[in-house]
């Protein structure tokens, strides 16, 4: 499929179609059937041969299971670079934020597909403190109205802190698109002040929720936990994507890391007698 591309005359410069030895998702338990990226020398003039990121193409054994991973994939394009997403027959192209429109549309030519989704810019929109009652009930609106975009019949109710509970049912949802909305949700946790929480509880088994918390440590900004029953449907998709939230190797590493960047700067401070970095 790649090779289809380059023959309609698209700028591919270098490609690799991955195994289950070398598949950055791992080679187990995924959807597609085949697997590739490519770096566009229009997007990338240095790319990692491992890895380029102008492009990422999968071939699936339907159409329908290529829209299913597109749909899956769209709750995540803010964190990765591949923002657009074009469908054709059994195929998913995923291309890089970069590409302007025109760019995307000659891709989508050449594989006979359509474009499914657009970058969008991600929703950092801040919950802030309020001052009295009518400014309280507008940030609880403003909860009810980012949850709905994800869970149309959830019902929001503010706690007194800032925070909000939330009560959804997992419907007709699978657990990975489900859990994927429960991201979004709480992806506005970023930023908001210590001391917001926020309980998303699971109408159809009771007790079972999943909180989140404003944290610096946190890799998107937040860290959540999950209560659910033993044996629970959701436990796989919330650990493959919600959990990584929580990855107390990588935060280990990234409190380390700015450490050593701060003291870096105050030696240089040192040095030059003066306050350059904030």
């Amino acid at each position: 499929m790649i090779d289809q591309l380059k023959e309609a005359g698209l700028p591919i410069e270098y490609s690799i179609v991955y195994t289950a030895k070398n598949d950055p998702n791992g080679g187990d338990k995924n959807a597609y059937l085949q697997k590739g990226n490519f770096a566009d020398s229009t997007i990338e003039s240095e790319y990692s041969k491992e890895q380029p990121l102008s492009g990422s193409i999968e071939i699936f054994s339907s159409k329908e299971k290529a829209i299913e991973r597109a749909e899956y994939l769209a709750g995540f394009t803010f964190l990765d670079d591949f923002g657009y997403q074009v469908v054709g027959d059994c195929v998913l192209l995923r291309l890089n934020s970069q590409f302007d429109h025109s760019a995307v549309e000659k891709y989508a030519q050449a594989i006979g597909g359509e474009i499914y989704s657009e970058p969008e810019e991600k929703d950092n929109s801040l919950l802030e403190s309020k001052e009295n009652e009518n400014s309280s009930n507008t940030a609880a609106e403003s909860w009810e109205e980012h949850t709905k975009k994800y869970f149309p019949d959830a019902e929001v109710e503010k706690d007194g802190y800032g925070g909000a509970l939330i009560f959804v049912s997992l419907g007709e949802n699978n657990s990975d698109s489900f859990i994927t909305n429960c991201f979004n949700v709480l992806s506005k946790l970023d930023g908001c002040k210590d001391g917001t929480m926020v309980t998303i509880n699971i109408t159809d088994d009771p007790g079972a929720a999943i909180v989140g918390f404003p944290s610096e440590d946190g890799i998107f900004g937040f860290e959540c936990t999950a209560i659910l029953s033993e044996n629970s449907a959701l436990q796989e998709s919330y650990d493959k994507t919600l959990g990584i939230t929580n990855d107390r190797g990588f935060l280990k590493k990234r409190r380390e890391l700015r450490d050593e960047i701060e003291k870096t700067e105050d030696e240089i401070e040192d040095i030059l007698g003066e306050d350059i970095f904030e």
